[in-house]
């Protein structure tokens, strides 16, 4: 996963609302009144949500599965102090009573196939933190998994990257399989880049009862496109939770 399509990704989330998003996740960590001093970020990628959260702390540690992304992501965030940067499966991280913030977003959580590695990653995330600290995460919800991406195909154009996204959903496994195809043209050549993925389909309820058996308290929940209350319509779901 990830490997040539890693230097296009850029290009291809032009439409996220970065901005917006660390917003979100600024007012949840001051609404909980903690001053982030170390920080864990989970599926770090190229380090776009990265570089805007502006934080001064001691350190932050990016962990991401594409060693390809996390070399852009070094480019990108060399002028950031304290900054250490590791090629790992994130449910395999583990480091004891670090951190007082971990953040994941766009989506890393679904790429968990296997709800027990899912559990252990949890966990794992509730022992790299010290008491008095914040657990932010985002996932694909159940209705964008099932209805808006499931066994459907659209179509992008985007400068001169001409893309098909099809995907196939398993309803017995409750997993949804992407194929994208990427034709790059350059000097009037297309370049064919496919990229294969998969992301499990977790309800709000399985997650809530995961955290709470790690350790997790005050957990909420909110539509992270919009940053109000969750409805069926919801596609991003953006979950906190403390450990006390």
């Amino acid at each position: 996963m990830y490997n040539e399509f890693s230097k296009i990704y850029n290009k291809l989330v032009y439409d996220i609302d970065y901005d917006f998003y660390v917003n979100l996740i600024k007012a949840e960590i001051d609404k909980n009144k903690i001053i982030p001093k170390n920080i864990l970020e989970l599926g770090i990628g190229t380090g776009n949500l990265t570089e805007r959260l502006e934080f001064k702390v001691d350190s932050y540690f990016g962990v991401d599965l594409s060693q390809e992304m996390l070399e852009i992501a070094s480019n990108k965030l060399k002028y950031k102090e304290n900054l250490t940067l590791i090629n790992l499966d994130i449910a395999d991280f583990k480091i004891e009573n670090k951190f007082n913030v971990a953040i994941s977003t766009l989506d890393t959580i679904n790429y968990i196939l296997d709800s027990s590695r899912l559990e252990e990653a949890f966990r794992n995330i509730y022992n790299s933190l010290v008491q008095k600290s914040i657990l932010i995460f985002d996932i694909n919800s159940e209705n964008k998994l099932r209805k808006v991406l499931g066994d459907n195909c659209y179509v992008y154009e985007y400068g001169n990257i001409f893309y098909s996204w099809q995907s196939f959903l398993d309803k017995e496994a409750e997993i949804v399989d992407f194929v994208l195809d990427f034709f790059i043209e350059e000097n009037g050549i297309y370049k064919r880049i496919t990229e294969e993925q998969s992301e499990k389909i977790y309800s709000v309820e399985y997650i809530n009862k995961l955290l709470i058996d790690v350790g997790f308290k005050e957990i909420s929940y909110k539509d992270f496109d919009t940053g109000r209350d969750v409805d069926e319509n919801s596609q991003r779901i953006l979950f906190t939770a403390l450990k006390e």
